[in-house]
C-alpha cells in the first residue's frame, strides 16, 4: 500500500475515534486510536524509504520507527498505545483519562509521519 493511502486511512481512523465518548466508548476510541498510529506509521516511515511487509504486522512498528531514527517521544508514544491497548481494551480497567492520553500520542505519531512526507 502506497504511504499516502496508509495516511489516509490513519485520518479515517482517528477521526472516526474522535466522535466516540471516552466515558462510554473508551475501548473502541482507544482500539482507534491504536490502529490510526499505527497507519499514521507505516505512512511516515514509507515516506522515509523503510520498506515494511505487504502484510502489516504491528509487531513490526518498532523496527519500523527505529530505522528511520524516530524520536524518543515517537517510540515511546508508541509504546504506550501498545500498553493501554492491552490493558484497557482486553483487561479490565477503566478509561481514566487514556483516551485523551491515546489521542495525544496519535496526534504525536501523526505530527512526525507528516515531517517526512515529500
Amino acid at each position: 500500500m502506497q504511504a499516502d493511502i496508509h495516511f489516509a486511512k490513519g485520518e479515517r481512523f482517528e477521526q472516526a475515534q474522535a466522535k466516540l465518548a471516552p466515558a462510554t466508548d473508551w475501548e473502541l476510541a482507544i482500539e482507534g486510536c491504536y490502529y490510526a498510529a499505527f497507519q499514521f506509521i507505516l505512512a511516515g516511515t514509507s515516506w522515509r524509504g523503510v520498506r515494511h511487509s505487504d502484510n502489516h504486522p504491528h509487531a513490526e512498528a518498532v523496527k519500523l520507527l527505529t530505522q528511520t531514527g524516530a524520536p524518543s517521544e515517537v517510540l515511546t508514544a508508541w509504546s504506550a498505545l501498545e500498553t493501554v491497548r492491552a490493558g484497557r481494551v482486553y483487561g479490565k480497567q477503566s478509561d481514566n483519562g487514556e483516551t485523551e492520553r491515546s489521542r495525544e500520542r496519535v496526534k504525536q505519531i501523526k505530527d512526525w509521519a507528516l515531517l517526512g512526507r515529500p
